[in-house]
């Protein structure tokens, strides 16, 4: 992991992509609302960066079969899954709740030529509209389709083990509400990890090692949580003195102990990602939901867990 920088791929362009955003511009950009789907020139469809995900993780599962890799191939399906119903929810429905004809048929498609860092690109790249200033109607509609995504990009770069770097403080993302209602669940995380640590054999430094790290990051997003909550000018919550973790209290294993205090944070970063009002605070949460989902595989790796059982980061319970 990469404390130090945030650096967030820019959009994959391709001719196809470059000939649509100009019709775009010429035809100007709508948004209609969710019963309707998302409207480009008055059309429904689907965005073009959430289609061509789609499509590349479509065909990431068809190599994974290939290749006998039975457990990518079922965890690259369910996310495949999830992408086309999103797609569908944005191509809308008539009346009669039909879907329009071929809209985002082109997600159910495999693309060519897609190597293993592809998807560690357009999982991103799928969360930006190529620098378009969205009114803020239009970011709501976009809402569900980046906080999927982020669960997404959070899971499977956490499956594959990802190098990854935190991001970096940027004043002003997203408002103040969401980043007060994380600062509390970011506050129990960090007692847990105290308290995880002393449960810690004195034999196991690799164990020990690997929760600090966890404990380590929660602290930089809890100083960054902060900063965005002093740069909008509201009032910072302040720690409790103890946090209980329910129902993990009596376990005595440090990684089991520590992990239930990581997923409502996921939740509430996959919250921020859905209300935020532009690319700069989407990518910001993302990339938080990124790294939380490594902490997350972090501790059920410890557990003797399988992060693949987990193909979409920040689901509530």
């Amino acid at each position: 992991m990469n404390t130090t920088s945030s650096s967030f791929p820019l959009p994959l362009l391709s001719r196809r992509r470059f000939l649509s955003a100009g019709a775009l511009v010429g035809a100007g950009l709508t948004l209609a609302s969710c019963d309707k789907g998302l409207a480009f020139g008055g059309q429904p469809a689907p965005t073009e960066q959430l289609v061509e995900l789609a499509a590349a993780v479509k065909n990431q599962q068809q190599k994974m079969a290939s290749a006998k890799l039975e457990k990518w191939h079922a965890f690259l399906g369910q996310q495949h899954d999830l992408l086309a119903k999103e797609v569908r929810r944005q191509c809308g429905s008539d009346k009669d709740g039909n879907p329009p004809q071929q809209c985002g048929d082109e997600a159910d498609e495999a693309t060519s030529g897609s190597e293993e860092i592809f998807l560690d690109k357009l999982y991103p790249a799928a969360l930006s509209n190529d620098g378009k200033e969205l009114s803020a109607d239009q970011r709501e509609q976009l809402g569900a389709q980046n906080s999927l995504i982020a669960g997404l990009w959070g899971a499977y770069s956490a499956a594959k083990k990802s190098d990854y770097s935190l991001p970096e403080f940027s004043r002003g993302v997203g408002n103040a509400e969401d980043f007060q209602a994380l600062l509390p669940l970011t506050y129990g995380a960090i007692y847990a990890s105290g308290v995880a640590l002393a449960k810690v054999p004195a034999a196991d430094g690799q164990t020990r090692s690997q929760i600090q790290d966890v404990a380590d990051q929660l602290r930089v997003l809890r100083d960054q949580s902060i900063d965005v909550l002093r740069s909008h000018g509201a009032d910072v919550p302040s720690p409790e003195s103890g946090y209980s973790q329910g129902d993990a209290d009596g376990k005595t294993d440090a990684a089991a102990y520590l992990y239930p205090t990581l997923t409502p944070i996921s939740v509430q970063l996959r919250r921020i990602t859905e209300h935020a009002n532009d690319d700069r605070a989407v990518q910001f949460a993302a990339g938080w939901v990124r790294a939380n989902s490594h902490a997350e595989a972090t501790l059920e790796r410890l557990q003797g867990k399988d992060p693949l059982d987990m193909h979409l980061r920040g689901q509530s319970n």
